[in-house]
């Protein structure tokens, strides 16, 4: 991954085979980032999306094989039991153009994904 910090600003560009939830929570860990938002685009070889079913009070997980464009992807920094911890929701597309959508559980990173932080002042 390489970052580049402008003023409250992250532009994070990720790397084909990244494991894409490790890397951005490393990186948040890393960096002691407290809280933000982000968005991204890119490409993903793979997905784990997930939703929770209230009523039945169960998280539903399922698995897409790629590639897959990342269509839409934002999340927050959150403070966890462990530090600083993303939560992230995506929408993907197939070849076909499907689009799947929801918590993104995890993902490796295809061509490249590029995500743009956005955090408080130090």
């Amino acid at each position: 991954m390489k970052a580049t910090r402008i003023g409250q600003h992250w532009m994070l560009r990720l790397a084909r085979g990244e494991p894409l939830i490790d890397a951005l929570s490393r990186f948040v860990q890393t960096e002691a980032i407290p809280c933000g938002f982000f968005w991204g685009i890119g490409m993903l070889d793979n997905a784990e999306l997930g939703l929770y079913d209230c009523a039945e009070k169960q998280f539903h997980k399922r698995t897409f094989q790629g590639p897959l464009e990342i269509a839409a992807m934002q999340g927050k920094i959150e403070r966890g039991e462990r530090g600083p911890q993303v939560h992230v929701h995506a929408v993907v597309s197939d070849r076909n153009m499907t689009p799947s959508g929801g918590h993104l559980v995890g993902g490796t990173v295809g061509a490249l994904c590029e995500v743009f932080m956005t955090v408080p002042e130090r």
